[in-house]
């Protein structure tokens, strides 16, 4: 052997990447110089293709990271070259701009303070698309109270309206949004630190320092931390030289945490409300409202959703801009039909005399406090205040009937509609999770799961939806009960079934095939970790496919006669094999290859004869037996219909050969004959002129005719003309 041949040897038995690129090297430079080239043996010569295959893709794989390399050098390059020009265009551009304020080119931005009272250089910006989202400035007093405010107006993660509004108030500017962002989480983690304090001073110390039970965290310690995390996530940095350290944060930090988690809720729902995907679950949300207790008795959906939106818009507590805005006012507008759906409501929810809930109990408890301590004031208690009430406020109730809710009203109403979003929230988050973890679930296959699949399998083969070559993958997860699964699903993992048990039944043949010792899992050819067949398994999944496979050819040929002429010792003495054997191979494609019982039950009650009290089914019969007895009867009828139609193949196959045969030497004779009688005849030794005829052989197929007839049809089929 040559060289390059010795390399291609040596190589036999490894992996193709593990192989180095020196040896492949080696072995293309050796076939390219060599005479021979690869050799003349095909494993060794298959091989070295193999080993020069892996070395083509890995020089191509080289080259094609350098072009990728070369490409993001490029990139890299031309978004720099941008940046630059943009930043060149940003200075020209702002220089004109102070140029047309009267401010000298150098500064990059409105310098603060005026003629007569010196500027501290500080510069801001006028225009809010000007400014930088980041600058690093510091905050004063007057910016941080500022941002507090707009912030509890707005909420958290609106930084654009907190910036505009910031600009609006102080003409000038030099903060960005992400200073902004900044000084929000440093607001939080200080109220968060607040939350901590007022929660150790609110617990009791025991003594001796026992572990007490946790307290369970409340929604606006649940809003911080999530809000903390969610700005950390996105970069944001907590500011440690504040000049002003949030004043009133121990008494009014509650409140403040409160009102940022009800804006949060508010912004929520207001996305959802105009997110054309979501609206459907808005109005599903508004729906749940109950509408027994509403502000004023025009009020119907359509304000409460007015309301909220309005709230997002204008800000917390601007319910004066929200009634006057144009966007809003057709739901603002009072209508005679709410006001009497309304009436009606209130009348259907209204407590009945003699209610026993908590609520009518404490009405009643406070009215006889109110009676034991007004009773010796003379007079019925109550009557002054009920004359007073109808003379001087009918006015009011009526004003409250039909006018503008108070702000008092208005607030209990927008947080009575907030809790019900966050409640709705809450099961859509749990309905989202669910789904996702049914997900996942389903693309999981666990051990139980692909042994579920393997055993129906086993028990109906590869089931076939038009012909034997497309499987019906659909019936396959219905027959096994992994509904969850999909049909690719279904179909991988049986397909890594049958490679398993494939590999499986060569380890223990001993033939070693090009797949042993691979495979995720295996450790010197060992087993697999997530393995379910065992050799027993693995064959019997092989044997009930092609079974199953061979029952439906049984059922579906209407050449088959059921005749066999063999017996079985052990089967009940009114068996019938071509009624009986018919019904034992239905009765396995029907309740699969296993339910010998089943099958024996159906057999006994549609096939048996109506038997007597006492008989029996034969003296050799036992029912403890059926299983073994009903396999090998299914047996002697699967291997008397294998070795017919082998017989049959093996008839039409040597008669096609035969006819071809005779047709061949038949047309060679009649080509003699015709060259004979063109060549005006050949004259016999000693005798007189006149053309010699040669032998008439009659072959197997029946006579001359014949013969004569397939050599025409042969002739036809060719393209030649008779003589």
């Amino acid at each position: 052997m040559t060289s390059v041949e010795l390399e291609v040897e040596a190589t036999s038995g490894k992996d193709v990447g593990e192989i180095t690129n020196e040896t492949l090297e080696s072995v293309h430079a050796g076939a390219c110089a060599a005479p021979s080239g690869l050799g003349a043996d095909l494993e060794r010569r298959k091989r070295g293709i193999e080993l020069l295959s892996e070395l083509l893709r890995r020089r191509a794989r080289e080259k094609l990271s350098c072009v990728r390399e070369d490409q993001r050098i490029w990139r890299d390059d031309l978004k720099k070259r941008s940046r630059q020009r943009q930043r060149l265009a940003k200075k020209e551009r702002i220089a004109q701009q102070q140029l047309k304020l009267g401010n000298p080119p150098g500064g990059h931005g409105v310098e603060l303070g005026t003629k007569n009272r010196p500027c501290n250089r500080k510069v801001g910006w006028s225009v809010q698309e000007e400014i930088p989202e980041e600058t690093g400035k510091e905050w004063r007093k007057y910016e941080q109270d500022k941002c507090r405010k707009v912030l509890l107006t707005f909420g958290a993660g609106e930084w654009n309206r907190i910036q505009g509004c910031l600009l609006e108030e102080h003409k000038q500017l030099v903060h960005g949004v992400n200073d902004i962002r900044n000084l929000t989480y440093t607001f939080l983690v200080a109220l968060r630190e607040n939350q901590e304090e007022q929660q150790e001073a609110k617990a009791p110390k025991k003594e001796g320092g026992g572990g007490g039970r946790q307290p369970v965290q409340s929604k606006e310690d649940a809003f911080l931390a999530r809000k903390i995390a969610e700005f950390e996530s996105e970069g944001a940095k907590r500011i440690l030289d504040l000049t002003n350290e949030w004043p009133k944060i121990d008494k009014l930090g509650l409140s403040w945490l409160r009102k940022l988690r009800l804006l949060d809720l508010i912004r929520d729902a207001a996305l959802m409300g105009r997110d054309e995907e979501r609206r459907q679950e808005f109005d599903d949300a508004m729906a749940t409202i109950s509408e027994s207790s509403p502000p004023v008795d025009w009020w119907s959906v359509a304000a409460d959703k007015a309301l909220l939106l309005g709230v997002y818009k204008h800000g917390y507590g601007s319910f004066d801009k929200i009634r006057e805005d144009p966007e809003y006012a057709s739901a603002f507008t009072p209508d005679e039909r709410n006001i009497e759906e309304n009436l009606r409501k209130k009348e259907q929810f209204r407590h009945k005399p003699g209610c026993n809930c908590v609520s009518c109990a404490h009405t009643r408890n406070k009215k006889r406090k109110a009676e034991a301590e007004g009773g010796n004031a003379g007079g019925p208690p109550g009557e002054g205040e009920e004359g007073n009430g109808a003379e001087n406020g009918g006015g009011a109730e009526d004003d409250a009937r039909i006018g503008w809710p108070s702000v008092d009203t208005l607030t209990k109403r927008l947080k009575r509609m907030v809790e019900v979003f966050a409640r709705q929230l809450r099961k859509m988050e749990n309905k989202s999770a669910q789904k996702t973890h049914n997900d996942r679930r389903s693309s999981e296959w666990t051990k139980k799961d692909r042994f579920t699949l393997a055993q129906c399998g086993m028990r109906w083969g590869l089931v076939h939806d038009e012909g034997p070559a497309q499987p019906d993958w659909a019936a396959m997860r219905d027959l096994s009960g992994l509904t969850k699964k999909s049909e690719e699903q279904i179909e991988a993992c049986f397909l890594g079934l049958v490679e398993e048990a494939e590999h499986i039944l060569q380890k223990r043949k001993g033939g070693g095939g090009e797949g042993e010792g691979e495979g995720d899992g295996e450790d010197g050819g060992g087993k697999r970790e997530d393995a379910i067949l065992t050799p027993i398994t693995a064959a019997r999944l092989f044997d009930r496919i092609e079974l199953m496979d061979l029952l439906k050819q049984m059922a579906a040929d209407a050449a088959w006669d059921w005749q066999i002429n063999r017996s079985l010792q052990g089967l009940p003495s009114w068996w019938d094999q071509l009624e009986h054997d018919r019904m034992l191979v239905n009765g396995v494609l029907k309740h699969g290859a296993g339910k010998w019982e089943d099958i024996w039950l159906e057999l006994k009650e549609e096939g048996a004869p109506v038997a007597e009290e006492g008989e029996s089914h034969g003296e050799n019969f036992q029912e403890d037996k059926v299983p073994t007895i009903l396999q090998k009867r299914l047996k002697q009828v699967t291997g008397t219909y294998q070795r017919r139609k082998a017989e049959m193949d093996k008839r039409v196959l040597v008669g096609e050969l035969t006819t071809r045969e005779v047709v061949k030497e038949e047309e060679g004779r009649r080509r003699q004959q015709v060259s004979g009688l063109g060549r005006g005849g050949v004259k016999r030794k000693g005798g007189s002129g006149g053309a010699r005829r040669p032998k008439r052989r009659k072959g197997p197929a029946g006579g001359d005719g014949l013969v004569e007839a397939a050599a025409d049809a042969l002739r036809v089929l060719e393209g030649e003309d008779g003589p």
